[in-house]
């Protein structure tokens, strides 16, 4: 009688893989349901309310984007590079210096898109149909939005760092406790704020995340 017994082995480097990029793709889906919440609860708000913070979301993500998709894709392979040829103190040091220097040009880089907020939101949108009385709306919130624009942005630094650590799970917990604390905010801010309140909500949430991942960086709690 012929038996057949099927045997499945999986290379341990490749177990390894896989347990570590599971941690970041949950923590990166869990992210996204941040701006499907925000705009859930937007709803609720006077009509138009979605549509005046997708806009200024996304004249928000534009500095964002470039920057995470430009500066920060050459960097995380620089520093790994860093990281296993002169050790852990050496590569700290170097993320804390990319980081000043990040977190001063992303300051400047906000106070200028203050400064031309509405000319800005006025050069997008203001064509076609767009209605006119939504534009100082669009723009206050923007302004909100641009609050967190460093922390965001000094974020996205120390998040390449633990990249670089493999240390995936804690970017999964922070993950999560972004999504909790996003919705926590905007509870408490949207009665009083409205829509603002959104925005604030938004500045708020990465602003503590961004302490968050300094000190398990910084402090080497390393999981």
């Amino acid at each position: 009688m012929l038996t057949f017994k099927l045997s499945i082995s999986i290379n341990p480097k490749l177990k390894e893989f896989l347990k570590i990029s599971s941690y970041q793709i949950f923590g990166m889906l869990i992210l996204s349901f941040n701006p499907l919440v925000d705009k859930a609860m937007a709803s609720w708000l006077a009509p138009g309310s979605i549509s005046v913070l997708e806009y200024a979301n996304r004249i928000y993500q534009i500095p964002i984007i470039l920057i995470s998709t430009g500066f920060f894709t050459v960097l995380l392979s620089h520093w790994s590079e860093t990281f296993y040829s002169q050790g852990e103190v050496v590569f700290k040091k170097k993320v804390i210096d990319v980081a000043k220097i990040v977190g001063l040009a992303s300051v400047v880089c906000c106070v200028l898109l203050l400064l031309f907020s509405h000319p800005i939101v006025r050069l997008v949108y203001g064509h076609g149909k767009f209605p006119e009385q939504y534009f100082s709306t669009i723009t206050n919130v923007l302004i909100l939005y641009l609050l967190g624009l460093a922390p965001t942005v000094l974020g996205l630094v120390f998040t390449r760092a633990h990249l670089v650590f493999k240390n995936t799970k804690t970017l999964m917990i922070l993950g999560a406790f972004n999504f909790f604390m996003n919705i926590l905010f905007n509870f408490a801010l949207i009665k009083p704020f409205g829509i603002y309140g959104l925005a604030l909500s938004t500045a708020f949430t990465y602003s503590i995340i961004t302490i968050c991942l300094y000190i398990t960086l910084v402090m080497g709690k390393i999981s």
